[in-house]
Formats: structure tokens, C-alpha cells, sequence
């Protein structure tokens, strides 16, 4: 059995070395062939319906960044407000209720790379 550690090693190796890592999903291809079938474009509401429902978001981060990512967010139903500046929030409240605690991640030595679920709830210090 290959160990945590290794496969982690493994995956950052490939997204050093090729750029991207990949996997197959197939629950997605079901979702990209529902929706073709339907006719819908990425451009429209069931599009971006779509897009925030199964894309994964990258975010750089540089030296001395935090931020806080609650792990298993993007698994609950949560409610979320808009905010003045479009984008969604959820209250604060929600995720204690949920149960979902924040990892804090700070980047002391160099940057880093996160590589998440559009969906998951985080909070930029």
C-alpha cells in the first residue's frame, strides 16, 4: 500500500514537473454529458450553475499569506449572503452550527499553491 505521504509527494512532483494534475472523475463525465444533452452552454445560468458546482479554483498564494479553509464545507448545505463586492459569504454562525472547524494555513517560508473545491467555504486574513 503506498503511503499518504508518498502519494502527496507524487501529486506535487506531477504538478511541478507537468503543470496540472489530473483524475478521472466519473460523476463529472455524467454532469458534462447531462448537460450537453440538455443543450447547455458553459455561458448560461445552468452553465454557471454547473461551474460552481464541480470546478476546482487555484488559489497563489504569496509569502506571509494566511487564510483559513474549512475542510468539508463544500460537502454541507450551507446558506450564504451577497456581498457588496460579487461575491457570496457564508455567516460565520452557519459553519460554527455545521460543526466545520478552520484550518489555518500560513505560508511563513514562500509562497504556496491551494488547490480546492469551488465550493468550499474560506476566509482570506
Amino acid at each position: 500500500m503506498v503511503s499518504e505521504d508518498s502519494s502527496l509527494d507524487v501529486g506535487k512532483k506531477t504538478l511541478l514537473e507537468k503543470g496540472f494534475v489530473h483524475w478521472e472523475d466519473p460523476g463529472l463525465g455524467e454532469n458534462i454529458s447531462m448537460m450537453a444533452q440538455k443543450g447547455s452552454a458553459f455561458w448560461t445560468l445552468d452553465g454557471l450553475d454547473f461551474c460552481m458546482q464541480n470546478v476546482l479554483y487555484e488559489a497563489l498564494l504569496g509569502k506571509g499569506s494566511e487564510a483559513k479553509y474549512y475542510g468539508g464545507s463544500h460537502l454541507v448545505d450551507l446558506p450564504v449572503e451577497k456581498t457588496g463586492y460579487n461575491f457570496y459569504s457564508t455567516p460565520r454562525p452557519a459553519l460554527d452550527q455545521a460543526g466545520l472547524v478552520g484550518d489555518d494555513i500560513k505560508f511563513k517560508a514562500g509562497g504556496g499553491v491551494v488547490i480546492f473545491d469551488a465550493l468550499l467555504r474560506l476566509e482570506i486574513k
